[in-house]
């Protein structure tokens, strides 16, 4: 569940990136509310994997509950 979460934002995240003509990301932000059901723990470890996969792999997740 977290993993195709993780996907999609950093699907967002690429396209914006493309849009606005960058060449890199350096923040994500993601604010998780208490009925979301989402495990922040197991959602940044899937940033994790997908930034060491990537060629965005700097990028800084901030995760607030």
């Amino acid at each position: 569940h977290e993993m195709s979460i993780a996907q999609s934002i950093l699907d967002i995240a690429l396209e914006e990136i493309a849009k606005q003509g960058c060449d890199r990301l350096d923040l994500i932000r993601v604010e998780c509310g208490a009925l979301a059901g989402v495990v922040p723990d197991s959602l940044q470890f899937c940033f994790l994997h997908y930034n060491s996969i990537t060629y965005i792999h700097a990028v800084s997740n901030t995760f607030k509950n």
